[in-house]
């Protein structure tokens, strides 16, 4: 009969895993056909530990393999034990499933409402408005904890948010605030593509507002197509960032953010308005003459140098 060798952990059965056998359910977890296959390779291992020194051939010190009947009394007696075995596996099952196959981040929007249509995570009304802010690609490296961060970048700078937003956490608790991100609307892009890229601001900006990180929620719009969901389940009045860095170039981009801009407004009827990087003039002078406060961010490259 070939022998059975059984590293023993020194505790019997239920204080805890041998050494090393940690390590082992890892190597072996890919190799598993299904869970329930799983779940009897755990027990019959742990059981194998604990008899090591309850069932060893008397004076010979050599382990043998207990019965059947034995390993059932085992189980019978220790259900809550098994039981906790199995909520832990199972948990970190339900993690490495979720990071491998939610490619569409639902686990962030869990708990949310969401808007009628297109059923955008709403996020709530926020009346913040900071006056210094920082790009999200130099936050690593600053110690301006005073200041926001912005997304008024390239969006491959910060594509890696969408994918391990739980990554970058303990970085936005850092600073003061955040302005949701900015995924782009460009206005040849596909419809779906920017309903799409709207939805992922709103999922983002709901869930920093879950973790209690404080938000400005950014509102970007293409052309007279996006109107209809650009602005949907945003609530009205507060604070509301919009970016004129490179949209008011040209003599047709110009319109088009105007025009958006003034949908916005009327849509959203907003209390102050963050716009990044410039004040642009013959925009904003009609909305500061109804009431509705302007504050201009600096250009990164002039913010990262004070």
């Amino acid at each position: 009969m070939k022998k059975v060798m059984i590293r023993q952990t020194g505790k019997g059965w239920p204080y805890g895993l041998p050494r090393g056998l940690a390590g082992h359910f890892r190597r072996q977890r890919s190799a598993c056909l299904s869970r329930k296959l799983m779940y009897n390779r755990i027990i019959t291992k742990w059981l194998l530990n604990s008899y090591y020194a309850a069932f060893s051939n008397a004076g010979t010190g050599k382990p043998r393999l207990p019965s059947r009947q034995e390993l059932a009394n085992e189980i019978h007696q220790n259900p809550l034990q098994l039981e906790t075995i199995f909520k832990k596996e199972k948990k970190l099952q339900d993690m490495r499933k979720n990071k491998r196959l939610d490619v569409f981040n639902a686990g962030i929007v869990t708990g949310a409402k969401f808007s009628r249509v297109y059923e955008f995570p709403a996020v709530k009304k926020t009346d913040y408005k900071p006056s210094k802010a920082i790009p999200f690609n130099a936050a690593k490296r600053s110690e301006k904890y005073d200041r926001w961060l912005h997304f008024y970048l390239y969006d491959y700078f910060f594509e890696s948010l969408w994918d391990m937003p739980e990554r970058y956490l303990p970085l936005f608790k850092r600073f003061r605030g955040a302005i949701t991100p900015d995924f782009s609307l460009y206005r040849n892009m596909p419809l779906a593509m920017q309903v799409w890229n709207t939805y992922r601001n709103r999922a983002i900006g709901y869930w920093l507002q879950k973790n209690g990180i404080p938000i400005v929620t950014n509102v970007r719009w293409g052309d007279e197509r996006t109107y209809d969901f650009a602005f949907e389940g945003l609530a009205k009045g507060g604070t509301y960032a919009v970016c004129t860095n490179g949209c008011v170039q040209s003599k047709t981009d110009r319109h088009y953010f105007v025009k958006g801009l003034e949908k916005m407004v009327e849509a959203l009827q907003p209390d102050a308005i963050v716009n990044y990087p410039y004040y642009s003039k013959g925009i904003f002078e009609k909305y500061e003459k109804q009431g509705i406060e302007i504050i201009t961010l600096e250009h990164w490259s002039k913010a990262l140098k004070e």
